[in-house]
């Protein structure tokens, strides 16, 4: 009598084999179509026909809104600081204005694949947006972005976070959240919580600067009174007060009148939810008190400097 069962283990074996053989050689194909000069301009070819679509769609609904009148609004932010939260209050502000979401994906100075953009794309980036348009990303407080982003015709918001906490979502973002983030590896090799974060506040050569040089590239917006500045606790703990004050530049202007100031504020307060984001954690303020240690503390007293005190977020450096 023939085992069938056991006949045809051989068989499925070699056919497993074969499609393991093929599955490698699937993905490595789409890795090197993923890293290869053409996705950029693919990506963007992308962007501008949904932009486009967007745009008409708009023009239908506001036929009387001359759009070149429109400002151009960007969120700006650092990484791991509330931009996904920012992004929905934009999203949400297009949702009863003239204004168009046109960004799906942030603007920043690197690729999803981790490689540094040049500063010539980068401008490109932001220069394909068009008055009306609303956009967001990751950008320094540097030349050629910064005299463009607070040019006359846009509005530009930047949210920030207190360094210590954003510490400890950068780690846990990369270690449990981007499974192709470069740190992850790195972070998983150490031996504790504590080696961590003392890699991430003195900076990891070839993979991240210290915590120092990350927000010298963006305290320029911090200074600009022609940015509107946003503290990410605030936001997180007194939603409605800070809302009002990032509809500021846009009410009058863009918002339609018949619109009711309280009923737009509470509107854009049940859409924002840090939770609806894939990058969500925990959105909580003061976290880094769970995780830091004396050591780390010291060491980023030591390394940081005045940073907490510049940023308002301490009035000396007793604090612990």
């Amino acid at each position: 009598m023939v085992d069938f069962e056991r006949s045809r283990e051989p068989c499925f074996r070699e056919t497993y084999e074969i499609s393991s053989n093929r599955l490698c050689r699937l993905l490595n194909i789409m890795d090197v179509i993923r890293r290869s000069t053409f996705v950029e301009p693919l990506r963007s070819f992308r962007w501008h026909i949904k932009a486009n679509r967007r745009r008409q769609d708009r023009n239908r609904q506001y036929p009387d809104v001359n759009t070149h009148n429109l400002p151009i609004v960007f969120g700006n932010a650092m990484a791991k600081s509330g931009s996904h939260l920012l992004a929905q209050f934009l999203e949400g502000i297009s949702s009863v204005s003239p204004l168009v979401f046109t960004a799906e994906h942030p603007v920043q100075t690197i690729t999803r694949e981790g490689r540094l953009r040049s500063d010539e794309r980068v401008m490109k980036d932001l220069a394909r947006l068009e008055p009306g348009d609303v956009g967001w990303g990751y950008i320094p407080a540097r030349e050629p972005f910064f005299e463009m982003l607070t040019g006359s015709n846009w509005v530009t918001y930047f949210i920030y976070r207190d360094p210590r906490d954003k510490i400890i979502s950068h780690i846990y973002f990369a270690m449990d959240i981007h499974t192709e983030h470069a740190m992850r590896d790195y972070y998983r090799s150490l031996p504790s919580m504590e080696a961590r974060i003392s890699a991430t506040i003195e900076g990891v050569p070839g993979l991240i600067g210290s915590i120092v040089e990350g927000y010298a590239s963006h305290r320029g917006w911090l200074s600009s009174p022609d940015v509107v500045k946003i503290r990410f606790e605030e936001l997180i703990q007194h939603r409605e007060a800070n809302l009002e004050t990032m509809l500021a530049p846009l009410y009058g202007w863009v918002l339609s009148a018949h619109i009711r100031y309280r009923d737009l504020v509470g509107h854009l307060a049940e859409e924002m939810s840090p939770e609806h984001s894939r990058t969500y954690r925990s959105g909580r303020a003061g976290t880094w008190r769970e995780h830091f240690t004396l050591r780390n503390i010291d060491q980023f007293k030591r390394v940081a400097g005045d940073l907490l005190i510049e940023m308002g977020y301490e009035q000396d450096d007793s604090w612990s």
